[in-house]
């Protein structure tokens, strides 16, 4: 089994740590002691030629590592072409375990090719920084990502309860699809915390001094509070 799957499909919690400059080998091992998953956010170093990033990505091979090139429509800072984004994806594919593409992506079907021919792991993602979707709306993405995701992954601003709970009633409800919810702003940490008790297979933490998407906990804080909230992740551990 693809590794990153196996991790994805435990029953306890996952935490995904976006990885987005060097780290040294002492941070990559507290970072691989807690953390399931490095995503590998290409868009984000401060570099974007090959053989750099080949060896960024080749430093963390300890741990599953999910591709992330995200471009600025969605809260990246990939400023270069589609094409030469593709380009990237296709290089560095057979060097990690899954990729994460927006379904919007003009290059969505080129990726997921290249991940399937390279038996990769494909999250379909679908970012909304202004409000969360309606439930219809909500539904229409997973229908959109599940033919031709392994997962599908929604992160959307909630900063209302009622933004807050439609996400958490998505989650816990949908069976047709695996699922990535977090939420940003307000409710943010909060569904870092209790999401993965209904249903997202992953959660995503941040190491270092700043917060990749807003509402992400540092990956100590995080690591924490799962372990009281979920006795099962936490006997991981002991």
């Amino acid at each position: 089994m693809n590794r990153l799957q196996e991790v994805l499909e435990r029953p306890e919690p996952t935490i995904a740590v976006p990885i987005t400059q060097s780290i040294g080998k002492t941070t990559l091992q507290s970072i691989a002691s807690i953390a399931d998953v490095a995503e590998f956010r290409a868009d984000l170093f401060p570099y974007s030629d090959l053989p750099y990033l080949e060896d960024q990505i080749r430093s963390i091979g300890v741990m599953p590592t999910l591709l992330t090139i995200r471009y600025q429509g969605e809260g990246g800072q990939w400023s270069g072409s589609e094409e030469d984004r593709l380009a990237v994806y296709q290089h560095l594919m057979p060097l990690v375990d899954g990729v994460d593409i927006e379904l919007a992506a003009d290059i969505l079907p080129d990726v997921v090719d290249a991940a399937n021919d390279n038996q990769k792991i494909v999250v379909v993602s679908s970012h909304n920084f202004n409000e969360t979707p309606s439930a219809e709306e909500l539904e229409h993405i997973q229908q959109e990502s599940r033919s031709v995701s392994d997962y599908t992954k929604i992160a959307a601003m909630a900063d209302t309860l009622d933004e807050y709970q439609r996400l958490a009633d998505f989650t816990l409800n949908t069976t047709t699809s695996k699922l990535i919810i977090v939420a940003m702003g307000d409710f943010g940490p909060s569904s870092r915390i209790f999401f993965p008790g209904l249903g997202s297979h992953l959660t995503y933490a941040y190491a270092g001094d700043q917060a990749v998407a807003p509402g992400q906990l540092n990956y100590l804080e995080t690591h924490e509070l799962l372990k009281k909230f979920y006795p099962n992740y936490r006997k991981l551990f002991e």
